[in-house]
């Protein structure tokens, strides 16, 4: 299962629940009753899953999470309301742990998703899926609200070429897509 994917089931199970709670009977029992279970099971799971799927340490065929605080170098880019970030391309190389740290200079929200070019079409198909819904940040991907500067380490372990890219609508397939290359 890809990251994040969990954490979108287990939203998407939170609001088919909170939905259910307003079906209930005409005196409102059912409801109550619907309520109390969803409210005891949805904090069990979220508190378990959720919690980490932020800054879990999920390994990728090209690397993993980093540490911050053993960055080799940090990598600054602007992402704009021109669907474009600045620089366009980026060089790493094999065993460095690299922090990008990432500003919005735009008016709207944009994304920072590192990954294959076949994760970033999956990515971006399953962005599709969900509209206009936000999405959370994860081991790969920060998502950045206008003004807003954060930070994504991650550490490189195989050298090839990957993308970075943003997956708020309309953004990917207007070219918001940086190339993200990993020398050995």
């Amino acid at each position: 299962m890809r990251p994040g994917t969990l954490k979108r089931v287990v939203v998407a199970l939170i609001v088919l629940a909170i939905a259910a709670t307003a079906c209930g009977d005409d005196d409102g029992e059912a409801a109550a009753t619907t309520t109390a279970v969803t409210s005891s099971s949805t904090m069990d799971m979220t508190s378990s899953t959720m919690g980490d799927m932020g800054n879990d340490d999920h390994p990728f065929e090209w690397g993993t999470a980093g540490d911050p605080a053993n960055a080799d170098q940090i990598i600054e880019i602007a992402a704009s309301d021109a669907f474009r970030f600045d620089p366009e391309s980026v060089e790493v190389h094999v065993g460095e742990t690299v922090t990008f740290r990432v500003t919005n200079e735009g008016a709207i929200r944009h994304e920072f998703v590192v990954g294959t070019p076949a994760e970033q079409d999956d990515h971006e198909a399953e962005m599709a899926d969900m509209g206009s819904m936000p999405m959370a940040d994860e081991t790969n991907a920060i998502g950045i609200d206008p003004g807003e500067t954060k930070d994504l380490t991650l550490t490189f372990t195989q050298a090839g070429a990957l993308r970075f890219a943003c997956h708020v609508t309309g953004h990917f397939a207007a070219g918001m897509v940086g190339a993200l290359n990993v020398q050995s």
